[in-house]
Formats: C-alpha cells, structure tokens, sequence
C-alpha cells in the first residue's frame, strides 16, 4: 500500500487534502456528518487504490501501445476523477454551512 504514495502524485494530493480536511473539521461543530465524511474518504482511497492497481496491471500486460490499454488507462482516470468529485461534493455540503456560520454567522 506504501508504494501507492511512493508512484503517484494523485494519492499524495487525496492525502494530503484528506489530512487538511480532517483537521479542519476538528474545529467545527460537525458530528453526526462525520459517518459520511469517513465513508467518503474510504470510497475515494479505494477507488484510488483499485485505479492504481489496474494501470499496473495493463503496464504489465501490455508491452507496446495498444488502443484497448489506452482506453483501460483513461476510463480508470475517469473513475478517480468521478470518485473525487463525489468526495468533494459531500464535503461541501459538510462544511460549507459550518464555514458560513463561523464567519458570516
């Protein structure tokens, strides 16, 4: 799983945003939110996990360019991308209230 981090910016980016986003919810008063923010943040390291594993996995079966690997490649990078954009939107919706409350509120 170490090697995940060592590869690849993407995974180092979600980390990094994870890790921001966690400590920044601990100055919020958001609780009862923190079942589906958990859930969210394991379903983006996942995905992320599962798209890694199968770019390894074309690299390692397909030697020279081939039109199908190439499609395997862009649609596991639609998956990430798609699964970001989840992850993102359910934290908006989390802490977008709680932002709004404590500077404009």
């Amino acid at each position: 799983m170490l090697s995940m981090y060592d590869n690849t910016l993407n995974a180092n980016n979600h980390l990094l945003i994870t890790w921001l986003v966690i400590s920044s919810g601990f100055y919020s008063d958001v609780i009862i939110e923190w079942i589906l923010f958990l859930l969210a943040i394991g379903f983006l390291f996942t995905v992320e996990t599962l798209d890694i594993f199968i770019k390894y996995l074309t690299d390692l079966t397909t030697m020279a360019y081939h039109k199908l690997a190439s499609q395997t490649k862009n649609m596991e990078a639609a998956t990430g991308l798609y699964s970001f954009i989840t992850t993102s939107t359910i934290g908006i919706y989390i802490f977008i209230p709680e932002i709004q409350a404590q500077f404009f509120g």
